[in-house]
């Protein structure tokens, strides 16, 4: 880094809590994920360590390195700075190579089809892929492979760019109606109990709240209500409820990588389940399908009559079932993008991490050896 960053170290152990062995230090903190281990340390203070090991370190090394910059992003937005790649070269004695090659650099070289790079301080050439990913790739036909699998993320990651823009479009157009309650939920018939159109604002319903953070909406546990509605009732919030199913229907196949987030696994299964109950009730209700094409993510600047009627409806609710508006911990956030969310407290912490407190542990140095 040009500069120092205070406090990065600290901020870092905040933010990847989720991986912790309840060992760190004032310039380092030891993680752990899935049988990888994970090392950040402060070397100097312009220098970062970030070392990952175990049979697949990339996956786990490419979270932590997004995790850096995403904390410098937040909170050093003016710092420069670089990611370097020591060079894995060994003298005879066992030394380390104090030569490094610049990620952008090696990147660049992988694109061009270039096999090697030569160390500035060993002379030796060095494989880009074992820069890269920790190790060689043997042979034309596994490279050609490695070809295509980077051509399909990139495009899972436009699919995914595409579906997180259209749900950020909806909550905008939401917002212009109101910014002072959460928008995205799930609404079903409480478990056990069967679906039955003529029963309709007979039955009790199960309202679940879902965390708003761009491109890991989720349910939220906490933010679940039972309520008794007449049909009438539903008949208003219908449009409103129709067009935040389709819109969770979109976000739904980015629950993956929210996964980590501690959201639990069965809470995640029935989700699907909600969904399509959700478009059942406001398909009866309906009289007709709502004008959404949603694979080219057409929606208009605003909601319609109807559908500012049934948010009006649903905000409303919102105020009867919880006077304390606490809201199952959602909390309302303002992102860099200009959109308000409402977000998890896991989430929250992206936009206001907090004072880091490191509790007091024994000191590495201080361990006695084995």
């Amino acid at each position: 880094m040009e500069e120092e960053a205070p406090g990065l170290i600290a901020w870092l152990t905040v933010r990847n809590h989720r991986f912790s062995t309840g060992l760190y230090w004032r310039r380092g903190v030891f993680l752990d994920h899935q049988d990888h281990q994970a090392l950040l340390e402060l070397k100097s203070a312009r220098e970062v360590l970030l070392c990952v090991r175990g049979r697949s370190p990339y996956y786990l090394f490419g979270l932590l390195k997004d995790s850096v910059e995403r904390i410098i992003e937040l909170r050093w937005p003016s710092l420069r700075y670089d990611f370097e790649i020591p060079c894995p070269h060994r003298e005879a004695d066992g030394r380390g190579c104090a030569g490094r090659f610049r990620f952008e650099s090696v990147k660049k070289a992988l694109e061009r089809n270039l096999r090697s790079l030569q160390c500035g301080e060993c002379l030796e050439n060095k494989d880009v892929s074992l820069l890269l990913v920790g190790f060689a790739i043997q042979g034309e036909p596994l490279q050609h492979t490695l070809d295509k699998l980077i051509t399909m993320v990139g495009e899972i990651k436009q699919d995914e760019g595409r579906m997180s823009e259209y749900v950020r479009r909806v909550l905008k157009a939401v917002t212009t109606e109101t910014q002072e309650c959460p928008r995205l939920f799930t609404l079903s018939p409480v478990e056990g109990t069967r679906w039955d159109p003529r029963q309709l604002g007979q039955v009790q319903y199960e309202l679940q709240l879902w965390c708003e953070y761009s491109g890991h909406e989720h349910p939220v546990e906490k933010g679940k209500y039972m309520i008794t509605k007449s049909k009438e009732w539903l008949v208003r919030l219908a449009p409103f409820a129709s067009l935040v199913a389709k819109t969770l229907k979109i976000a739904v196949p980015l629950l993956g990588p929210s996964l980590d987030v501690a959201i639990g696994e069965e809470l995640v299964k029935g989700v699907k389940p909600q969904l399509e109950m959700m478009e059942k009730i406001t398909s009866s209700l309906l009289e007709g399908e709502l004008k959404l094409d949603v694979q080219r993510g057409d929606f208009g600047g605003g909601l319609t009559q109807a559908q500012g009627s049934g948010l009006r409806e649903f905000r409303s609710l919102l105020g009867e079932i919880d006077r304390t508006q606490t809201w199952g911990g959602l909390r309302r956030v303002f992102t860099p993008a200009g959109d308000y969310l409402w977000v998890c407290g896991e989430h929250y912490r992206e936009f206001d991490p907090g004072l880091p407190v490191l509790p007091a542990v024994q000191r590495i140095e201080d361990q006695p050896s084995h």
